[in-house]
C-alpha cells in the first residue's frame, strides 16, 4: 500500500538505493521507485492522484483508490471521475494500446463523462 498524500515517509528516503551496490529502479509493485524529488521510506513510492481531467496510463485492470499520475487504470480515472462531478474527461497516453480486459467487473459511470480513445484499432475493452 502507497503512503498516503500527506505521510512523512514520502520524499524522506535515502537516495542512495539508486546508485550501486543496491541500484535500486522499482518500488515492490514494480512502479518508479523515485517520483519525487527523492525516494520514500519503505517499499512503495507515493503516486499523486490526479484531480480533474484524467489520464489512462496502463490497459490493467486494477483499483487501489488512486487514479495515479503513474499508475490510471480506466477503472481508476472513472472511479475518481464519480467521486468528483467537475470532472467529465478521460483520455489515454499514447502507450496504452491493445485491450483492456475487465477482470474486475463492469465500469459503473454515475454523470456525464466524455472518454476520448484512441480508437478501435488501437485500444478496445471487454
Amino acid at each position: 500500500m502507497a503512503p498516503s498524500p500527506l505521510s512523512a515517509v514520502i520524499d524522506a528516503g535515502d537516495d542512495v538505493a539508486l546508485v550501486p551496490p543496491l541500484n535500486l529502479v522499482f518500488d515492490q509493485r514494480g512502479y518508479p521507485l523515485r517520483l519525487g524529488p527523492h525516494i520514500e521510506i519503505g517499499a512503495d513510492e507515493a503516486d499523486l492522484a490526479q484531480t480533474s481531467s484524467f489520464v489512462v496510463t496502463t490497459a490493467d485492470d486494477h483499483d487501489d483508490g488512486v487514479a495515479g499520475i503513474v499508475d490510471c487504470t480506466l477503472r481508476e480515472a472513472i472511479n475518481a471521475a464519480n467521486g468528483n462531478v467537475d470532472a467529465n474527461t478521460i483520455t489515454f497516453a499514447s502507450n496504452v494500446t491493445g485491450v483492456i480486459t475487465l477482470h474486475l467487473g463492469e465500469l459503473v459511470i454515475s454523470h456525464d463523462l466524455n472518454i476520448q480513445g484512441p480508437g478501435p484499432m488501437v485500444l478496445s475493452s471487454r
